[in-house]
């Protein structure tokens, strides 16, 4: 088949973006040598979202609360919230710990299969859900619930070899959606079956979830064609979407 400029373009910006992710990982491991890498990648998650500043004392602080569970770390830590405030940061970070508390982190190292994470995610998952539906947690959902197992994946970049890692869920979240609206405006044969209506309609009671598996099949549909991974296709809608592709 022929290989069409746009989904070419999108795969390259993703690479390059989860190779800027990696370093970035790699400098906060090495600042916190004795902080598991599963609390390391949902601190800086919050960054990248937009929910946290990326300072120094919000990184320490942070790691600390998700450790230890002080409050004056918590305090301390959404002293440097970003652009949903002070109350959005300390109730991530709050419904972190709670989901945290369950689940055994250590699981999550440098050297974890792609089986590895992908269970690990189920498990989250279910966590995160049974939480909801009780009412014990908010501020979280899928999109930052998923977002620290695709830093893990940038920085263990023997997993980039993997095709067991396209079983891996990854964030949505507006841009990227955004990025997936370019394709549908670029009659893209991956998006055929997707109007524009669904993914701008997450206000009028489309689930959040079923945009992410939407997406999902996207990624996979493009990788089956490209030899391509589905978390640098993630990375790439998100760049489409943030307008760094030109696109039509």
């Amino acid at each position: 088949m022929n290989k069409n400029p746009l989904i070419l373009g999108l795969i390259d910006a993703g690479v390059n973006a989860n190779i800027e992710n990696a370093e970035r990982t790699v400098r906060l491991t090495k600042e916190y040598p004795a902080t598991k890498l599963m609390l390391i990648a949902i601190v800086d998650s919050l960054t990248w979202t937009g929910h946290a500043l990326d300072d120094i004392s919000y990184y320490y602080n942070a790691l600390q609360y998700l450790e230890n569970g002080e409050k004056e770390n918590l305090t301390d830590a959404a002293k440097n919230a970003g652009r949903n405030g002070v109350e959005s940061l300390t109730g991530i970070l709050k419904g972190w710990k709670l989901i945290l508390n369950s689940i055994d982190v250590n699981l999550i190292t440098g050297s974890a299969s792609a089986v590895d994470l992908i269970n690990f995610q189920i498990e989250l998952k279910r966590l995160f859900e049974n939480l909801y539906k009780t009412k014990k947690i908010s501020g979280i959902g899928y999109w930052i619930l998923y977002s620290p197992l695709k830093i893990v994946i940038s920085y263990c970049q023997e997993l980039w070899k993997s095709d067991e890692i396209n079983g891996l869920i990854m964030p949505g979240g507006t841009t990227v959606e955004n990025g997936v609206v370019k394709l549908i405006k670029n009659n893209s044969i991956y998006t055929k079956k997707y109007s524009v209506d669904i993914f701008k309609a997450k206000n009028k009671g489309i689930d959040n979830a079923f945009l992410i598996d939407c997406i999902h099949n996207i990624s996979l549909e493009i990788c089956n064609d490209y030899q391509a991974k589905v978390f640098h296709v993630n990375s790439g809608l998100y760049s489409l979407g943030s307008n760094n592709i030109l696109s039509k």
